[in-house]
């Protein structure tokens, strides 16, 4: 993390909210906890509430700890928005249902007075059921998960070292989602594109949409005979 850049950014007086992707999605970064607490000072000088998108704490992979930003100190408690969901880590997107969690009684109730103020005020019966069921019943779910993503992230780098070993993978801390830079094999934006989703007919969600041009994310979370099978028409599409 630029934490240089950070400062600046938060020093202008125009800046309110910071928003943390906690782990960080597309690169795959679980936080340690002492960037989080160099994150919870620059919020603290700058006095700037925190909303903490908390969405893949769920999915932290073996030698990685998913610490909540709330948790850091009580000045980042009593500033902090947690929001998150069981979407990712249960495949639950269909039933609509998330939460924020919020200490500080003001800031609760601010937020609150928005829900209302968009007709927000009321839970998804079903989606609360299934919410539940997830975190109580469903936890071998998550393993399997966990195992699956693990195995196809080794699939996939053994891939890319073998076929594009000038393409270089960032390390997977948590979320299911690999971030991978294709900038070395030389391709402009549009040409790389082209390639994947006219030729390969692998989607990657495109790095421009991150600021990053050139880099692809990869989602894991497949049955590997699938992941195997689009990485073969990606070679394929680019002559490997």
């Amino acid at each position: 993390m630029d934490f240089a850049a950070l400062a600046d950014a938060l020093e202008n007086e125009d800046v309110t909210v910071l928003i943390l992707c906690s782990p960080h999605n597309p690169t795959g970064r679980v936080w340690t906890h002492t960037e989080l607490e160099e994150i919870a000072h620059l919020a603290r000088a700058n006095d700037v509430t925190v909303i903490a998108d908390e969405i893949h704490a769920d999915v932290v992979h073996e030698g990685f700890e998913h610490i909540p930003f709330a948790a850091v100190s009580e000045d980042a408690t009593s500033r902090t928005i947690t929001l998150s969901s069981a979407s990712k880590s249960f495949n639950l997107a269909g039933v609509q249902t998330s939460w924020a969690m919020i200490e500080n009684a003001e800031l609760r109730a601010a937020y609150e007075r928005e829900l209302e103020a968009w007709g927000f005020h009321f839970a998804n019966c079903l989606g609360y059921r299934a919410v539940e069921i997830a975190y109580t019943e469903a936890s071998a779910w998550l393993e399997g998960l966990l195992e699956l993503i693990a195995r196809n992230d080794k699939v996939s780098r053994e891939f890319f070292a073998e076929r594009f070993p000038e393409v270089a993978i960032a390390p997977l801390e948590g979320t299911f989602l690999q971030w991978i830079d294709f900038r070395p094999l030389g391709l402009d934006e549009r040409e790389l594109t082209r390639l994947h989703d006219r030729e390969a007919h692998v989607f990657f969600e495109h790095g421009r949409n991150f600021g990053a041009p050139g880099f692809e994310r990869l989602n894991l979370g497949t049955p590997t005979r699938v992941l195997e099978e689009a990485l073969v028409r990606l070679a394929e599409a680019h002559g490997r």
